[in-house]
């Protein structure tokens, strides 16, 4: 279960972040699927009580499939359309900018879990 849940994650995010070569949504229509993706967090820690669904690990798995698709797809539009939003010649920055921070919180990220193994 511990190694099936990251590799689903990462294939779903994969087929995600490939979706915007087949279509894509205008930029103002970004923003709200991304707010909307909040409600996978109560969704996600109500699996850990098998009260409220039926199979946990099933539902899991699925909210688990959708929740990477969107994080690939919607990431992947942010990362196209947000040096667009800039001035011309800030726009190489921008995407600097972006993509350093972007692995800059993975790197947190990874830390952040590892700090966690020892408590």
């Amino acid at each position: 279960y511990n190694l099936i849940i990251p590799l689903e994650f990462n294939f779903f995010d994969m087929i995600g972040r490939s979706l915007p070569y087949v279509f894509v949504i205008p930029p103002k229509f970004v923003w709200p699927p991304t707010l909307a993706r909040i409600i996978f967090y109560p969704l996600i820690i109500f699996c850990v009580s098998p009260v409220l669904f039926p199979s946990p690990e099933l539902w899991m798995y699925g909210f688990n499939a959708i929740f990477a698709i969107s994080n690939g797809f919607l990431g992947t539009l942010a990362m196209m359309y947000a040096p667009g939003k800039v001035l011309p010649e800030e726009q190489q920055t921008a995407g600097i900018m972006m993509s350093f921070f972007l692995n800059f919180g993975i790197f947190c990220a990874t830390n952040f879990a590892v700090l966690l193994s020892f408590l």
